[in-house]
């Protein structure tokens, strides 16, 4: 099973151009068959459009959004893309008092237990949000795969709860795009995972100032 996890940055790239058929070609090409976005607005009838339904719909999948704030005449927060059905969805409220609302979802998709998350920027937000997260993955089934823009720079504390929950997982640069410094962008899973690789393509560069992160996760 190919998953990709992948901060959209609102559809608007680097070059300061707001283009979602871009992003949609770009997802298009990784060809994953779950997909998290990060930083997704729903805003229909507004500027920025419906954007999880249309790239969904452009994709041929299903999706979930998850709201994490208002944003303009909609929400801003995260999606979850799939090829298969979606047999059932949740949020994840990951907002910490004071600082920035942040949230994740979490469906069921087939066997596996999908969770795209958003993490804030400061270490102590991350140390609770983490603590909060791993308590749903302790009573989620087996065969979770948990993906996301974590915004935590190294192997810090944030890695190592997952690893302690989910095994240990290798890091790969994502961001900056266009010369990637650090791994904010990271997929793991209680199943073997394989090809961890950050998607490094001309488009890729420009589209976001984070590049996608993709795996292949093993079927059980």
């Amino acid at each position: 099973m190919l998953v990709a996890t992948y901060n959209i940055q609102r559809g608007r790239g680097i070059d300061l151009t707001r283009d979602l058929d871009r992003t949609i070609e770009l997802l298009a090409s990784i060809d994953a068959e779950i997909v998290g976005l990060q930083e997704v607005v729903e805003e229909p009838g507004g500027p920025r459009g419906d954007q999880p339904r249309l790239i969904a719909e452009s994709l041929g999948m299903s999706h979930v959004f998850q709201p994490a704030r208002r944003l303009g005449r909609g929400h801003y927060g995260v999606a979850l893309l799939s090829r298969s059905p979606i047999a059932s969805s949740a949020g994840i409220d990951l907002s910490i008092p004071r600082r920035e609302p942040r949230a994740a979802v979490h469906a069921r998709i087939g066997t596996a237990e999908v969770f795209v998350c958003h993490f804030g920027l400061g270490p102590a937000e991350r140390s609770q949000q983490v603590s909060r997260l791993r308590a749903v993955l302790r009573a989620a089934g087996p065969r979770r795969v948990v993906m996301g823009d974590f915004n935590e720079p190294g192997h810090g504390p944030v890695a190592r709860t997952l690893e302690a929950e989910l095994g240990p997982r290798d890091l790969v640069l994502s961001h900056p795009a266009l010369l990637p410094l650090f791994a904010l962008d990271r997929i793991y899973s209680d199943a073997a995972v394989h090809g961890l690789r950050a998607h490094h393509t001309s488009v890729a560069r420009v589209a976001s100032d984070h590049l996608p992160v993709v795996a292949e996760i093993a079927a059980a």
